[in-house]
């Protein structure tokens, strides 16, 4: 409901008001650093806390039963869900209904949630078609962060979601003479979407961040950007490079305003791009921040450092994902370098030592 926003080099908060249908700001005179963070952390749950109390009656919702449809959008609009997010939390609540038959929230019980596992394993549709296990992992997910907030709120006693597990599939990555061909053709055709491309490729950026950024969040003195994570509402810190701060320098640097003023909907040169190269495999602009990823796992970097910079709260998301590459790099080294051994000294003790036996240790 609420994002962190640095202005300068102190932070603020913003809001939207829903009553007023503009967006607040308010200015804390909090130092950008991880002191001033903490503290504007909790200012912004204390400004969320009184949005929820202003924009809805609890006592009003429990007395008259909140209807699962209704839980999931006041879900959604709280925690302030991206579009998609949005979906997903809708499509889950839909399968929900339809296998347990229940309208409120509090009518749920653990076998209804049973029922939903069960639902799931089951063969749906005419076409006979199952739900992937990544589906099925989504809506449960989904169904499970919904509820937990539910009973943090007491609109429920107990969260009864079954956790399904998903598939962890393998990362695809752009390879670099399909990427330098693009950022090729881009610089001499198309010069804007050239720089947005490059940023993705030298920050891993996630694509909303990137579009959200503005030149205000880079601080030239500190060496850091400041930059807002859309999706989870919260800022995170990259350090402004050289390559970077030369790339910003080649755009020309401004003292406000967006860094790119591109739509969603503008990207869609990303697209046309690799349809005129004529490339055989079709990437997403999300692949430039798995690349990205990757790169620094088989570089050599720390995951927690890979996590750090790629903006994952849980390093567990990094390991699953990343680190099998990193294994297989040290098991190269491993494999590749010559590791002595050591033989104890023959001295004046007692019982006797197989030669052999130690070599083979």
């Amino acid at each position: 409901m609420a994002s962190i926003i640095v202005r300068g080099n102190k932070l603020s908060l913003r809001y939207y008001d829903k009553q007023t249908g503009t967006k607040q700001t308010i200015a804390l005179h909090l130092p950008n650093n991880r002191a001033g963070m903490r503290e504007a952390t909790q200012q912004k749950k204390l400004i969320e806390a009184n949005l929820l109390d202003k924009y809805y009656s609890t006592d009003k919702i429990i007395k008259n039963k909140l209807s699962i449809d209704e839980a999931a959008a006041l879900f959604s609009e709280v925690k302030k869900h991206s579009k998609s997010t949005v979906t997903g939390t809708n499509l889950a609540v839909k399968h929900l209904k339809i296998a347990t038959k229940k309208e409120y929230v509090t009518d749920l019980t653990q076998a209804d949630f049973q029922k939903f596992s069960l639902y799931l394993s089951k063969v749906i549709g005419g076409n006979g078609k199952k739900f992937s296990p990544n589906t099925k992992s989504i809506y449960s997910r989904s169904l499970s962060n919904m509820f937990t907030w539910l009973k943090a709120g007491k609109y429920v006693n107990e969260n009864h979601v079954i956790s399904e597990k998903g598939e962890v599939k393998q990362i695809e990555t752009i390879p670099e003479v399909e990427i330098e061909q693009i950022k090729n053709y881009l610089y001499m055709n198309n010069k804007n979407a050239y720089y947005f491309i490059r940023i993705l490729e030298l920050t891993g950026l996630r694509k909303s961040s990137a579009l959200a950024l503005t030149w205000e969040q880079i601080d030239y003195e500190t060496e850091i950007i400041s930059i807002e994570n859309v999706k989870k509402n919260r800022t995170f810190i990259f350090p402004l490079t050289k390559e970077i701060l030369s790339l910003l320098e080649e755009m020309g640097i401004k003292k406000e305003g967006k860094v790119f003023a591109y739509s969603k909907d503008g990207l869609k040169f990303w697209d046309r791009v690799q349809k005129r190269l004529g490339l055989q495999k079709k990437y997403g602009l999300h692949q430039i921040r798995k690349t990205f990823i990757s790169k620094l796992a088989n570089s050599g970097v720390s995951l927690y450092d890979v996590a750090t910079l790629a903006d994952h709260r849980n390093i567990q998301t990094t390991f699953k994902y990343y680190a099998k590459s990193n294994i297989s790099r040290l098991k190269d080294v491993l494999d590749n370098q010559t590791v002595p051994q050591t033989v104890p000294q023959m001295g004046n003790t007692k019982g006797s030592y197989n030669r052999n036996a130690i070599n083979k240790v």
